[in-house]
C-alpha cells in the first residue's frame, strides 16, 4: 500500500458520510493536481527570480545588485545631477505623497540667461493649503508659453537648440493643459530620461501600499519593489535612517554630485546649478556624457 491509498484508508470513509460520491480516485486526483500546481509555482518563482532586473553601471553592463531604487519627490526641469541620480538606478519612485514646500525646486527652476541666471516658476495655488501634498497641488494661471519663450530667448544662440527645441516646445504644449504640477513634472522627467536614453523605470509612489512617515515610508517602497539597495541624494542626511533600511537588507547609498565636465556655454562664466534643458541645448547628442560622470559613493557602480 503505498502513501496515497494508505491517505484513502483513513480519509475516505469519513469522507464518504460527509460527501456521498467522494471515493478514493477523486482523494488521488486532487492531491495530485495539488502537487501539480505547487510544482509549477515553484518553477514560476524562479523563472520571476531569475528574470528580476539587475543594476546597471553607465555602459549599460549589470553589476551584480538586484535592485537599486531611489524615491524622490518631482521637480520641474531639474538640474543634470537629478538625472545623473535616477539614472543610476533600476527604478526611480516619483515621491509626491510628501508635502509640497514653497520656494524649493518642486515649481521653479534656473535657466541661464544675457541677464544672468533667472527663475522659471509655475505658480501654484498654496493659500490655505499649507500641508498639500504635491500630488494635490493645483496650477494658479497659464505659465507654457510663457516659459518657453523665455527659454527661447535664453538659448536660441545654443549650438544645438535648432535640433531640441521642437522636441522640448512640445513637452511644454502637452504640459499647458495639465491642472497639477505632479502631472506637468511628470511630463517632462519622462520626457528628458528617454531623450536621454537612461532606460530607469519610472513608477510613482501610489503604485506602492502607503505605510509610516520618512524612513519608514521610504523602506516601505522600497521593500515592496524587491530593492536591495537604496540610492539618495545628500540632502536626505539630515533625517534618513540608514539603520531602519540595514535591518531589512537594503544598502543605502549616497549620491555624490562632484565632478561634472563643464561644456561650451553661453552668458559668461560657466554655471552648473541650471536646468538640465541647459545642457541639452549646448550638447545635443552629447548631453549624456555631461550628466553621467559621477559615481554614487559605497556603490559598486564602476
Amino acid at each position: 500500500m503505498n502513501f496515497l491509498q494508505g491517505l484513502g484508508e483513513i480519509w475516505v470513509p469519513t469522507a464518504t458520510q460527509l460527501m456521498p460520491g467522494f471515493n478514493l480516485a477523486s482523494l488521488v486526483a486532487a492531491i495530485e493536481r495539488a502537487r501539480i500546481s505547487l510544482h509549477y509555482l515553484a518553477y514560476l518563482a524562479r523563472v520571476i527570480n531569475d528574470a528580476r532586473p539587475c543594476a546597471r553601471d553607465s555602459s549599460g553592463a549589470p553589476t551584480g545588485i538586484t535592485l537599486r531604487i531611489c524615491i524622490i519627490q518631482s521637480c520641474y526641469i531639474p538640474w543634470k545631477g537629478f538625472f545623473d541620480l535616477i539614472g543610476r538606478c533600476d527604478e526611480y519612485v516619483i515621491f509626491d505623497s510628501a508635502q509640497y514646500v514653497k520656494r524649493h525646486w518642486h515649481n521653479r527652476n534656473r535657466i541661464k540667461t544675457g541677464n544672468g541666471v533667472e527663475w522659471l516658476t509655475i505658480h501654484v495655488v498654496t493659500k490655505g493649503r499649507f500641508e498639500q501634498p504635491i500630488d494635490q497641488v493645483e496650477i494658479e494661471k497659464s505659465w507654457a508659453e510663457k516659459h518657453w519663450h523665455a527659454l527661447e530667448l535664453a538659448y536660441r544662440r545654443a549650438p544645438f537648440f535648432g535640433e531640441v527645441a521642437p522636441v522640448v516646445k512640445g513637452w511644454y504644449e502637452r504640459a499647458e493643459g495639465k491642472l497639477r504640477l505632479t502631472e506637468v513634472n511628470e511630463i517632462f522627467l519622462r520626457a528628458i530620461a528617454d531623450l536621454l536614453g537612461l532606460g530607469t523605470r519610472i513608477t510613482r509612489d501610489t503604485a506602492y501600499p502607503a505605510l509610516g512617515a520618512k524612513t519608514e515610508r521610504l523602506l516601505g517602497i522600497a521593500r515592496a519593489a524587491g530593492a536591495d539597495r537604496y540610492l539618495s541624494g545628500p540632502s536626505a542626511r539630515s533625517y534618513l535612517d540608514e539603520s531602519q533600511l540595514a535591518h531589512q537588507g537594503i544598502v543605502t547609498e549616497w549620491m555624490d554630485y562632484d565632478g561634472y565636465s563643464p561644456y561650451p556655454q553661453l552668458h559668461g562664466p560657466f554655471e552648473h546649478a541650471v536646468t538640465v534643458l541647459d545642457v541639452l541645448f549646448h550638447t545635443g547628442p552629447d548631453a549624456r556624457r555631461f550628466i553621467d560622470r559621477k559615481r554614487a559613493k559605497n556603490s559598486r557602480l564602476v
